[in-house]
C-alpha cells in the first residue's frame, strides 16, 4: 500500500501541470482544508462573538450585559442555541476553501516557476524568491476568499 502511495506521488511530481493532476490536487487541498475548518470552526465561532459582544445591534446571543470570555461564550452559545450552534455559518467558510487552499497550493507551484525559473527545483531556490512566490500565492487567495470571509463572519454574529 505505501509503495502505490509513493509512485502515485511520484507521478503527480513529474505531471504536475496536466489538467487531471490539477484537478486532483484541488479535490485534496480542498478536501482536507475543509476538515481542518470542521474542527476548528468552533473556536472560530467563538473567538467572533467574543469580538463582536458589546457592539450595537449585535444580535449572536442573550448576553444581559455579560463580558464572556472563551469558554463562558462557548457555552453561552451551547446554551442558547444547541451544540449545533457552533457551528452556524460554517458553509460560507467551507466554501471559502476551495477557492483559497486550492489557489494558494496549486497557485504557489507556477508562481514558485516564475520568481525562481523553470528549472529550478525546490530545494536549490532562494529563499526570498520561494517567500515572495508564497506572499503572491496566499495573497491573491485570500484576495479571491474576501467574499466569502465576510458572509461568514455576518453569518456567525447573526446567530
Amino acid at each position: 500500500q505505501t509503495h502505490r502511495i509513493a509512485a502515485m506521488v511520484a507521478a503527480l511530481a513529474a505531471e504536475s501541470s496536466t489538467p487531471v493532476v490539477l484537478g486532483y490536487k484541488l479535490c485534496l487541498t480542498s478536501a482536507a482544508s475543509m476538515c481542518a475548518e470542521g474542527v476548528t470552526y468552533p473556536i472560530d465561532l467563538t473567538k467572533t462573538r467574543m469580538q463582536l459582544q458589546g457592539e450595537a445591534g449585535f444580535k449572536g446571543g442573550n448576553f444581559l450585559g455579560a463580558n464572556f470570555k472563551f469558554f463562558g461564550m462557548a457555552r453561552n452559545v451551547v446554551k442558547t442555541e444547541g451544540v449545533a450552534g457552533l457551528w452556524s455559518g460554517m458553509t460560507p467558510a467551507l466554501a471559502r476553501h476551495i477557492p483559497y487552499t486550492g489557489f494558494r497550493t496549486i497557485g504557489y507551484e507556477h508562481i514558485r516557476t516564475f520568481f525562481c525559473g523553470e528549472d529550478t527545483d525546490s530545494a536549490s531556490a532562494p529563499f526570498y524568491a520561494k517567500a515572495l512566490a508564497g506572499m503572491t500565492a496566499g495573497g491573491i487567495g485570500q484576495a479571491i476568499a474576501v467574499p466569502l470571509d465576510l458572509i461568514k463572519v455576518r453569518m456567525q454574529g447573526d446567530g
